[in-house]
């Protein structure tokens, strides 16, 4: 798992708390502090779900919460540090649409080993996208916060489905539906 995930988290978790928490938190995990995190080196994913658990255990917050809104902060850090992904942008479901072509293209390209999660879209109706997601990882609460920051972002009011397939988090079916 690509280093940015991991620091992006730690920013997140100081949000939520404070610093000497992050600081706790990695120690629990098996880093000696948040500086050993490299934006750009690959990480097990099993830290970060670890740290993610040691988050929402010591906060209160539910895991599938936790993983929901971090989704939605890392929607509006992308459109920060990736400002150029977002430029020619103005319609959230076609941006949805291509996310695999334009978004994971391009992650591939900055990190050749990067394994993004695949989505498999289909556009029954104009109002109306499915996204079939799958991953590696266990997100798909976090790819759910990121779908929902998107549709703010570009300001469309609309309800997103979202149904687990199987119980490991891997993998699920998101159905966003636009209204007026």
């Amino acid at each position: 798992m690509h280093g940015l995930m991991f620091r992006e988290f730690f920013m997140f978790a100081e949000d939520a708390t404070s610093k000497g928490f992050v600081q706790d938190m990695i120690g629990a995990s098996r880093k000696a502090n948040a500086s050993d995190y490299d934006a750009s080196g690959p990480y097990d994913q099993d830290e970060l779900i670890a740290m993610m658990d040691f988050l929402a255990r010591r906060t209160g917050y539910e895991f599938d919460e936790l993983c929901n809104d971090f989704g939605r902060r890392l929607f509006h850090r992308f459109t920060v540090l990736y400002q150029e992904l977002f430029e020619d942008q103005t319609m959230a479901l076609d941006f949805l649409h291509g996310i695999e072509a334009h978004i994971h293209e391009h992650v591939r390209t900055l990190v050749p080993k990067s394994q993004p999660p695949s989505f498999e879209v289909s556009r029954p109706k104009p109002d109306e996208l499915i996204m079939h997601y799958r991953s590696a990882r266990p997100f798909a609460d976090l790819c759910a916060g990121l779908i929902e920051a998107s549709l703010e972002h570009f300001g469309v009011n609309a309800s997103v489905d979202h149904r687990p397939i199987g119980d490991t988090k891997s993998e699920a079916v998101f159905t966003i539906t636009t209204h007026s």
